[in-house]
């Protein structure tokens, strides 16, 4: 028979932070540049047509 591993009590709350923090940022980071490159870049070229 195997012991079960004990679960992480203490600074489990600081860990689960660190890695909910990191992964907000990578999607914050990444939605802000496919925000950028299928909303702004579009919208000055149609701006600059127009103003052609």
């Amino acid at each position: 028979m195997s012991t079960a591993a004990k679960p992480q009590l203490h600074g489990l709350l600081t860990s689960q932070i660190k890695k909910n923090l990191i992964g907000m940022t990578i999607a914050s980071i990444s939605t802000a540049i496919a925000y950028k490159i299928l909303v702004c870049d579009r919208r000055k070229q149609r701006y600059a047509d127009f103003y052609k």
